[in-house]
């Protein structure tokens, strides 16, 4: 038995060592986890972080009964650091060197640099804020005092959108090869891509990106929007009473010309990705929704946005488990649909009124090319009310941002 037990102890010994961060790492964070193996019969480990590998200032010498330490203070932007630890006072472990990347201030055109322009402690809540930037096409967070802490590791990077249970991050992996192009992906704090949406000839096309959402859905699937075009005719603007004449370029535009009449209407589809990359599930507006509502306003510049009119424009999905139900924001009709899942019935649709009476509830809410879903646990919706029609919805003077619109539970 006492063999056994020198042989056990020796082991741990043996293989007992620093894991993170790994030795040469490049980290592009500075709020850094230190772990190290756990020995047996340690009462307590020293750690210590230098500049310089003799230690002889360390920036950080602390004791610890955790086989971890959290550093969110010394560590700074394109620096390089060492660390080593040692339990009871015995041989250190390591050490270990490691270094840490750009911040995205240097990722910026000169012309747009971050800044921050205005904080107020006692309006803020207490954490980090993580946020994805489609300028430069990466992904950052920032403490409570503005102080970057991560980001995705360079421009055309990662784009987030949301984090799953496992506190992964989902969002657009940038594809440098094509234009306008973010596929799906859920990737990690170390910008490590754990799934990401297969290249298929309509991503090689350029017509196929996600936008705005990606998000995890309890049976490990992937769900998201990418736009579909399709060909159909200018329509009538007489169904809408806030506009008393044409629309001015029918008779001028070379495109309305060249396409006879036809334009390409862009709206989106609904995909649901199962982990092997297969479509197990999609979603298509054009099979759902009356082309007789559309924003009457966009179409003034279709000639200037190259004959595409942006249709639908989804921009939030929220996955309601209990429900077996999908709640959707479809900016560009102004409206917030609840869908049956997997059916694809529309269970009801909230919003603007518009010719088709597809539209049941909500006219009088007068929110406009809205922002954002959450469902709260009461029931409720809250939404960012962007108010860009709310001259017309609301009679206001002027566009108007309603920051949050609370919506009854339906």
């Amino acid at each position: 038995m006492n063999t056994l037990l020198h042989i056990l102890l020796f082991s741990s010994f043996i293989w007992a060592g620093l894991t993170t961060p790994q030795n040469n790492a490049t980290l592009t964070y500075i709020h850094v986890l230190f772990e190290w193996e756990e020995e047996s019969g340690v009462t307590g480990y020293e750690l210590q972080i230098s500049e310089s590998v003799t230690f002889n200032i360390p920036l950080i010498s602390t004791n610890t009964t955790d086989r971890y330490y959290i550093e969110k203070e010394v560590i700074q932007w394109e620096s390089n650091y060492y660390w080593r630890v040692r339990a009871n006072a015995e041989e250190w472990m390591g050490p270990n060197e490691f270094s840490t990347g750009e911040s995205s201030v240097t990722f910026q055109n000169d012309d747009n640099p971050i800044e921050i322009l205005e904080y107020n402690p006692a309006l803020a809540s207490d954490g980090i804020t993580i946020f994805g930037s489609y300028y430069n096409n990466y992904s950052a967070a920032i403490d409570m005092n503005g102080n970057e802490v991560w980001n995705s590791g360079g421009i055309n990077t990662h784009v987030f959108f949301s984090v799953d249970e496992n506190n992964n991050f989902l969002g657009g992996k940038f594809l440098p090869q094509y234009n306008n192009s973010l596929i799906g992906c859920e990737f990690s704090l170390n910008n490590s891509i754990y799934w990401s949406e297969p290249i298929n000839e309509a991503i090689l096309a350029n017509e196929s990106f996600t936008q705005h959402e990606f998000i995890k859905l309890p049976n490990g699937n992937y769900m998201a929007f990418i736009p579909v075009i399709e060909e159909h005719p200018v329509p009538t603007y007489t169904n809408y009473p806030e506009r008393d004449s044409p629309f001015s370029w029918e008779d001028d535009c070379e495109l309305y010309i060249e396409f006879n009449s036809d334009f390409d209407w862009k709206g989106e589809k609904i995909v649901e990705w199962n982990s092997a990359g297969e479509i197990v599930w999609e979603w298509n507006v054009f099979d759902y929704f009356n082309m007789e509502d559309y924003d009457s306003g966009l179409w003034d510049n279709v000639c200037a946005d190259n004959g595409e009119y942006d249709w639908t424009h989804i921009n939030a999905i929220v996955f309601n488990e209990a429900e077996s139900a999908l709640y959707i924001s479809i900016r560009h009709l102004s409206r917030i649909i609840k869908i049956d899942y997997p059916s694809g019935n529309i269970i009801w649709d909230m919003g603007h009124y518009m010719p088709s009476g597809d539209v049941d509830m909500g006219h009088d809410l007068g929110f406009s090319w809205q922002h954002g879903l959450q469902i709260l646990t009461n029931g409720n919706i809250v939404t960012l009310d962007n108010g860009n029609r709310s001259e017309i919805f609301l009679d206001t003077d002027f566009a108007y941002l309603f920051l949050a619109l609370k919506l009854l539970n339906y």
